[in-house]
């Protein structure tokens, strides 16, 4: 009988992890978005080194790949179309902005700091402003995707509000 078990929990776990199911499929693309966001923290924070942001973002761009490459893998869930396209525009964007920009590290690194802040032209400051609010916008997308996922196959998702100082 244990073998039975054991095995049905192992078929389990590879189901859960390969998108098949509803927890798998919204742990498939919510666990690179979270690699993501742990970056992105990692990054701005104002004592990080120049040589500390380009480790970060060039990781944050890895994940991005990677989250991109299994999230294309996975066929829509059971008629749910709208969660896989808003994480893959996503991973997109994080592959595509954060990897191909020129200088952006560079960029990153002045954000840190407000005095370093001013020595970045008004125009490249703007345009990373803009970049930064469709970064967001793709992201909250993602998450409101979610949520509605998480609703729709009733999937208890533990949302926890963070704590105000």
């Amino acid at each position: 009988m244990k073998p039975f078990f054991y095995f049905l929990i192992l078929s389990f776990g590879i189901l859960s992890c390969n998108g098949e199911t509803a927890i798998g499929y919204n742990d498939t693309i919510i666990k690179p978005q979270l690699e993501i966001v742990a970056s992105m923290d990692s990054i701005f924070n104002p004592e990080i080194t120049y040589e500390q942001i380009q480790k970060h973002r060039s990781e944050m761009v890895g994940t991005a790949e990677k989250g991109l490459e299994k999230t294309e893998a996975l066929q829509d869930f059971q008629g749910n179309k709208s969660f896989k396209k808003s994480a893959v525009d996503y991973f997109k964007y994080v592959k595509t902005y954060f990897g191909e920009t020129p200088g952006i590290d560079s960029i990153l690194f002045k954000f840190n700091s407000p005095d370093r802040l001013e020595s970045l032209p008004e125009g490249v400051y703007k345009q990373t402003q803009d970049s930064f609010k469709q970064f967001l916008e793709l992201e909250n997308s993602l998450l409101t995707e979610q949520q509605k996922f998480a609703v729709q196959f009733n999937l208890k998702m533990d949302y926890k509000q963070p704590k105000t100082p």
